[in-house]
């Protein structure tokens, strides 16, 4: 689970992305996951003032704005106007920030430090913890251990134990949180020892000034908590990370890494990726990219004003060390920590290594000896060896016997522990280790205790680990796939490669032929080149597809029939050359349609070969692609029809092959790896084309969400020996099976396309009723766009069923003091009447779900006939003086036959349209003036 709450708090994670092909070669070259050291630059004169980069931003309550140098040397905080700010303390390792005030960790001892609000003045409150978090006026503790949870009582080095073991701590102005061991979360109540169990585990968890709100492990959702037992509602999703704190919640995009923020009822865009992002009480700051600048967010649309960054001036190197490293007859004073002797090319040849406590270990060249930087300019301390290989990262340092090819892990001092057997490789990765079995055949996770690992994958070639994740390879192909955190669950994300680094952002590759480097993008299989792209020896090009193929985006509006076409990317003209073919259902409709069971898409796109190294144009071509994928409402199997046209070419071009690679994951099995096999031929005139029949692995009572992506492959004749490959789908393309109705065979869906209940005009006065709640509602809630295309509507989305009665009883009670009296009116001609509300007790959007805690403060209404030979009318509720009929939520007099026929199809409508709780959906109760 990741050590997210509030983001007032900032965990640095070992290494940096390397920006210099020359420093890329070197992480390619070694095993150092966690970091390394470079050489010293010559001397050279003071340079101007520049920015100094920053591991992070936090801020408090009272938007206090502090960063943290990358170096830790130093925290900075904002003047509060213009780029100004000073320096007010160092060096930190981590800090962490709420109402209570900046806390800061020390490096070296982990010793907690307060601000007391002037520069350079620190009071120590505590030792070293494995985790801190703070609330609105309160901070807590996890021992190193994870054993106790404690509470800090303000003054001196006070603390109180309330609770433990935990796993990590979650707070905010909503309260303190904590995950368990076995990853159930709980809401501390205030008491020592006495806290309730709220949820499950989840990838994230922020907290603002009143909610909590969860990522699920998978990340392709966020609920909030309603604030009672585990009930927890669907908002939004998928999302990377969640930022949350008094000025709300905010959640950074996965596919392109921009922040989005919620406003309770929708989710708007703020702004463009940034390296990391904190939240204070009243306002979002941002980190960029290259972690030079901070930014605060406006408030309104994408606006942000710079508040720029700590700077200094650059001064010139020195180039003499503060301590000499141990020479090469310095012998060793003690028996070795234990490693296993690996193979050529596995074997790590690391000089350096470094923790995320920046504690730093050397190697000697010999492998007789490990040693440890003081960290206090005393020098080096010899604690172990002799040794074949060390590891390290915020999990521990680790070092593998010559003789035995055990791995063990370093306590302290001089003594080491064995952790496990021999292995291929070792590879550390955050807060794990990882080993390849001797022969290759599987991959281990340790389990952070004794001896104990758990398989995780395998076979595998090689594995490489960082901040950025674990990575293996085939050892067939040489594809290069990611762990997705779950036992035998992998993504492909890239072809073969000479070696791969992985550092704490990225996952680098070196091309086969060793001439080029490239930067995996962080989804599905997009790489970018940083260098090479050609060997000038050979003449080989080097080159890559540049196109933007496969739709970037979805902005869905209804449209078409509202039971089955949602359009999604407005409609282009259409390409000259282009004809009906009816190859697919939208043939010559430029762009992405969906319906409930079903994804078509007609595309063409310019495509262009260039070298990568030359940047010469190789040649151009147009290329369509149209596909089709369908899925059966009661069958878990839904088939893919893909066709790709080489509409024209340049004579350059002659000789290109085409592949097309399908994938579909999680859980999700394929007939064949892509339509055709392999690379074909593809001339201008070309046509390819094949059907791909896909099959969920059905988890009786579940469902799963699988993504749909592709890779397009082209390649020339020799004496070219690189393909180049584009990328599109993903989380914007996916399909849903589900086995989770009663009575009904499992079945898939197109989970994106909002279905539409369509009230029977027949029932009129319920009809009528549930349009002037549309109407007069802030959001409209529910009505469909076509009914009223000038007015913004939110869609109602599927609620649990076990919550429908409660929110009848809070909307509609029939007994108790808010009891709701039928209207006289109504009864006249219908003694039968009922209460009848809407949005449907049955939605998330039901009032009872919206905070409302009486149906009085909906909107009310009535029906009535005025004369017995007239027919019944629908009016507010005159015996109520200061209707709130502004209101997202109403309730009325209705006839039994009208509540009843109106809302008792909706039970069939979510099994037709296999619905799942947080499934959205419009109603169509006829047009809203």
């Amino acid at each position: 689970m990741a050590h997210l709450l509030s983001r007032n708090r900032t965990k640095p994670r070992p290494g940096a992305p390397a920006a210099r092909l020359r420093r890329i070669g070197v992480l390619l070259a070694g095993a150092i996951t966690a970091g390394l050291l470079s050489a010293a630059p010559a001397s050279a004169d003071p340079a101007p003032a520049a920015p100094i980069a920053l591991a992070s931003v936090t801020a408090t309550a009272d938007d206090q704005l502090y960063a943290l140098a990358a170096d830790h040397s130093a925290v900075y905080r904002w003047n509060g106007e213009g780029t100004d700010w000073t320096k007010v303390g160092g060096p930190a390792q981590d800090l962490y920030a709420g109402g209570a005030g900046l806390f800061a960790t020390s490096p070296g001892t982990g010793a907690l430090n307060k601000y007391n609000g002037q520069p350079d003045s620190w009071s120590q409150i505590g030792g070293a913890g494995a985790d801190f978090a703070v609330t609105g006026d309160h901070l807590y503790g996890l021992n190193p251990d994870r054993t106790a949870v404690y509470e800090w009582s303000g003054t001196g080095t006070d603390w109180t134990k309330i609770g433990g073991p935990a796993q990590d701590l979650e707070a905010g102005g909503a309260g303190l949180f904590a995950t368990s061991p076995d990853g159930k979360l709980y809401k501390y109540n205030g008491q020592p020892e006495t806290w309730s169990e709220i949820g499950g585990a989840g990838a994230d968890f922020a907290v603002t000034g009143d909610h909590l709100y969860g990522l699920n492990p998978d990340r392709t959702a966020v609920y909030q908590w309603s604030g009672h037992g585990s009930e927890w509602t669907r908002v939004g999703g998928p999302a990377q990370d969640l930022y949350a704190g008094g000025a709300g919640l905010f959640a950074t995009n996965r596919t392109d890494g921009s922040i989005l923020r919620y406003d309770g009822g929708r989710w708007s865009g703020v702004g463009s990726g940034g390296s990391s992002f904190t939240v204070s009480g009243h306002h979002l700051y941002g980190l960029s990219r290259d972690r030079t600048a901070v930014s605060a967010w406006s408030g309104t649309d994408a606006t942000w004003n710079s508040l720029g960054a700590p700077t200094a001036p650059m001064p010139a190197s020195d180039t003499t060390p503060a301590a000499t490293p141990p020479t090469a007859d310095s012998g060793p004073a003690s028996a070795p920590p234990p490693t296993a002797q690996l193979s050529e090319e596995a074997q790590p040849a690391p000089v350096l290594s470094v923790t995320a406590k920046d504690n730093l270990y050397m190697l000697r060249a010999d492998h007789s000896a490990v040693w440890q930087w003081s960290g206090d300019g005393q020098g080096w301390a010899e604690i172990g060896g002799p040794t074949a290989a060390v590891y390290a990262g915020r999990v521990g340092t680790f070092a593998t016997n010559p003789d035995t090819g055990k791995i063990y892990k370093y306590q302290g001092g001089r003594e080491w522990s064995e952790v496990g057997e021999a292995g291929a490789a070792f590879a550390v990765s955050g807060e794990h280790l990882y080993r390849l079995a001797p022969d290759r055949s599987a991959v281990y996770e340790w389990s952070g205790k004794g001896t104990s690992w758990t398989r995780i994958g395998g076979p595998a070639r090689n594995i490489y680990a960082g901040g950025a994740g674990l990575f293996a390879t085939n050892p067939d192909t040489g594809h290069v796939y990611k762990y997705d955190g779950q036992p035998d669950n992998w993504t492909k994300v890239g072809g073969p490669g000479a070696t791969f680094a992985v550092s704490d952002d990225h996952l680098y590759g070196l091309s086969p032929d060793k001439a080029a480097v490239n930067q995996w993008e962080g989804q599905y299989t997009y790489w970018t080149p940083l260098g090479g792209g050609g060997d000038p020896a050979t003449g080989d090009p080097g080159f890559a597809v540049v196109a933007a193929l496969g739709p970037q985006g979805r902005d869905c509006a209804q449209a078409g029939s509202p039971e089955e076409q949602e359009l999604c990317i407005h409609p282009a003209a259409n390409v000259p050359g282009t004809v009906d073919d009816g190859n697919v259902w939208c043939s010559m409709h430029q762009g992405v349609f969906e319906t409930r069971f079903s994804i078509c898409s007609d595309h063409v796109y310019p495509v262009q070969l260039r070298n990568l190294r030359t940047q010469v144009v190789l040649g151009n071509a147009t290329i369509r692609i149209q596909q089709e994928i369908n899925t059966e409402r009661d069958q878990t199997s839904f088939t893919e029809h893909d066709i790709v046209t080489v509409l024209r070419s340049d004579p350059s071009l002659a000789g290109m092959r085409l592949n097309l690679e399908a994938i579909c994951a999680p859980n999700c099995n394929a007939s064949a790896p892509g339509p055709w096999e392999g690379e074909l031929p593809a001339p201008a005139g070309t046509t390819l084309e094949g059907t791909v029949e896909r099959h969920w692995q059905r988890v009786p009572g579940g469902s799963q969400e699988m993504n749909l992506a592709w890779t397009l492959t082209a390649s020339l004749p020799d004496p070219s020996t690189t393909t180049g490959t584009t990328s599109w789908g993903g989380a914007k393309s996916k399909i849903r099976c589900d086995d989770t109705f009663p009575n009904r065979a499992p079945g898939c869906v197109v989970p994106d396309f909002k279905p539409t209940y369509k009230i029977d005009p027949k029932y009129a006065q319920a009809s009528a009723f549930i349009r002037a709640v549309q109407k007069n509602s802030p959001q409209h809630v529910g009505m469909l766009p076509a009914n009223n295309p000038n007015l913004k509507s939110v869609p109602l989305h599927r609620g649990d069923p076990k919550k429908i009665d409660d929110n009848r009883g809070v909307i509609c009670p029939d007994k108790g003091p808010n009891v709701y009296v039928k209207h006289p009116a109504t009864l006249l001609f219908d003694p039968q009447a009922q209460c009848d509300e809407y949005p449907f007790a049955a939605a998330e959007e039901s009032g009872a779900q919206s905070g409302i805690s009486s149906g009085s403060q909906c909107g009310q209404y009535f029906v009535s006939r005025p004369t017995p030979a007239s027919p019944p009318v629908l009016a507010p509720d005159n015996r109520v003086t200061n209707n709130p009929l502004v209101s997202n939520c109403g309730r009325a007099s209705m006839p039994k036959s009208e509540n009843g026929g109106a809302g008792s199809p909706l039970g069939t409508f979510a099994v037709s349209w296999r619905l799942q709780i947080g499934d959205a959906y419009w109603v169509d109760a006829g047009k809203v003036p």
